[in-house]
């Protein structure tokens, strides 16, 4: 499960050295420059007025610290009930575990008002939680980076060794890119490797060149430096034997929406607790 404790703590220290170094210099500017003497009682009242104001920021850090804790735990738990269908259906391959992933999220039942919109506002953006991309899923909306995230966090409940990796994607109209402007997910299964899309429901193979990997139309180019990670000597299965086993999968999904149908209304009530615990953070990161 992705955690996040790190990069809360990285932000409320900026977030508090910011707010309490910034006064007390100036402070110490008021108590050491040459200016005419200012009465003792005001500088009394003004260090009791910060301290009370710190005192203020602790405790609002520490609430929202709470509430982010209780967030993943609640993640979590959706991300463990999830799983389990992979169970139901009997889906064990990577391309099983994908196919229901992606018409789970395409039909709203990993979505709280039922409904999902690809696309983030600036408004989300700003008020997204760092390492914990899933969650904009269950608020209904998310692009490259939320979808891998969530598909991530399902492979590693379900014991598929898998990574997120962020390439440069582009068609033929987009082919002058400089970073990344990709998230796609990697597993691995008994030896074999798969690159999979699920913000595009693509399953990339290997092109001419060994860091370029394609997927009919669309094209991922890999950095050397990820790609090494990936390891050598990869092993893929074929592109016909995925998108059989991609269609085959989709039809049993389909064919069993009443299996998805009561997972929603089952976790509906978990989905609603993220949704308003968000709302009630006084700070999103």
């Amino acid at each position: 499960m992705a955690k996040n404790l790190e990069l809360i703590s990285d932000y409320y220290r900026y977030r508090i050295e910011s707010k309490i170094l910034t006064p007390i210099v100036t402070l110490e500017f008021l108590l050491g420059a040459t200016l005419p003497p200012i009465p003792s009682a005001i500088l009394v009242s003004l260090g009791f007025s910060m301290i009370g104001s710190y005192i203020g920021t602790f405790i609002k850090i520490k609430d929202e610290l709470s509430t982010i804790n209780e967030i993943q735990k609640i993640y979590d738990e959706i991300i463990r009930h999830y799983s389990k269908l992979n169970e139901v259906f009997d889906f064990n391959n990577p391309v099983e575990i994908y196919a229901l992933y992606v018409y789970a999220v395409e039909k709203g039942y990993l979505s709280f008002h039922h409904n999902f919109e690809y696309g983030q506002t600036d408004e989300d953006v700003e008020k997204e939680i760092s390492g914990l991309s899933g969650v904009e899923i269950i608020l209904g909306h998310g692009v490259c980076r939320h979808f891998s995230g969530m598909l991530n966090d399902i492979f590693k409940e379900s014991g598929v060794e898998s990574k997120k990796c962020y390439v440069f994607s582009y068609d033929e109209s987009k082919k002058n890119l400089y970073i990344p402007n990709h998230v796609i997910v990697v597993a691995k299964d008994d030896g074999v490797m798969y690159i999979l899309d699920p913000t595009n429901s693509l399953i990339f193979k290997p092109g001419d060149s060994k860091s370029i990997y394609v997927s009919e139309d669309a094209y991922a180019y890999m950095s050397p430096f990820e790609r090494l990670k990936l390891g050598k000597n990869l092993e893929f299965s074929s592109r016909e034997d995925d998108e059989n086993q991609m269609n085959k999968s989709i039809k049993i999904c389909s064919e069993n929406r009443d299996i998805l149908k009561s997972f929603y209304k089952e976790n509906k009530d978990l989905y609603e607790e993220i949704v308003q615990k968000k709302l009630s953070l006084q700070k999103y990161f």
